[in-house]
């Protein structure tokens, strides 16, 4: 489910900004969530914090007094939440070059003195986002059929959470929401069609499903997963991994 947030540290703005998104999301008949206006990003990442399904994030770039810049919290909020969407609204028209050499994928950026575009360019992003969240669903949902170890094999993508093989014993090991399973077989034979259907290699032996990633946690180079469970990366896929969660 989408959920979208907003952090602003001007207050006026953040009240039209807050009665714009809500009524737009009148329109959504419960397709997007609101999840909260905030004036600080250690308030934004707090209430983000654990929280479940992909955001919606309309963020100031200069956020004043604060700790952190916009860009610098969209690169803490990518951490949290991945496949999050991020929208920059600002006066600062030069700064958007900012978002490409922070290696972030913005959604829009939205300039404060148009004043008369923004609620149409806030209703885009979330069109935008909620087309290609349907769009990777329906993907989802498609079972993919795969040659493993010489057997036809068929994968339920939707539910598998990742895939690894254990040193010396020749098996693939699929973990999925309700159960682990395996087959004999190579992770090289599935790496081609699994990283085209949004799987990630972060560990030689390790396949993991961008979709199920809630946190990447670099000091132990770990990857938090739904459920509860974890994925080493190593140093070899660290950059990789870094520079495709950023995406």
């Amino acid at each position: 489910m989408l959920t979208v947030y907003l952090c602003e540290d001007h207050p006026e703005e953040l009240v039209f900004f807050k009665e714009t998104i809500l009524k737009i999301l009148e329109d959504f008949s419960g397709k997007i969530l609101w999840g909260g206006a905030f004036s600080s990003p250690d308030q934004l990442l707090d209430a983000r914090n654990g929280a479940r399904g992909c955001g919606i994030y309309f963020l100031d770039i200069d956020l004043g007094q604060s700790s952190m810049n916009g860009l610098t919290l969209a690169q803490k909020l990518r951490g949290l939440d991945p496949r999050c969407y991020i929208a920059f609204v600002t006066t600062h028209s030069e700064m958007s070059y900012l978002t490409f050499t922070h290696h972030l994928e913005a959604l829009d950026f939205v300039l404060k003195d148009q004043f008369s575009q923004i609620p149409e360019r806030f209703r885009s992003c979330m069109e935008t986002a909620l087309c290609r969240e349907q769009a990777a669903l329906r993907k989802d949902t498609v079972p993919v059929t795969v040659k493993i170890g010489g057997v036809l094999r068929t994968l339920n993508l939707k539910e598998l959470v990742y895939v690894d093989t254990a040193k010396g014993d020749h098996r693939i090991y699929f973990h999925s929401v309700a159960q682990v399973t395996s087959c004999h077989g190579t992770l090289r034979e599935l790496e081609e069609v699994l990283t085209e259907n949004g799987f990630l290699r972060c560990h030689k032996s390790v396949l993991v499903n961008r979709r199920f990633i809630r946190e990447f946690q670099e000091e132990s180079r770990q990857l938090l997963l739904s459920g509860g469970l974890a994925c080493p990366v190593s140093v070899r896929y660290l950059k990789s991994v870094k520079e495709a969660l950023n995406r």
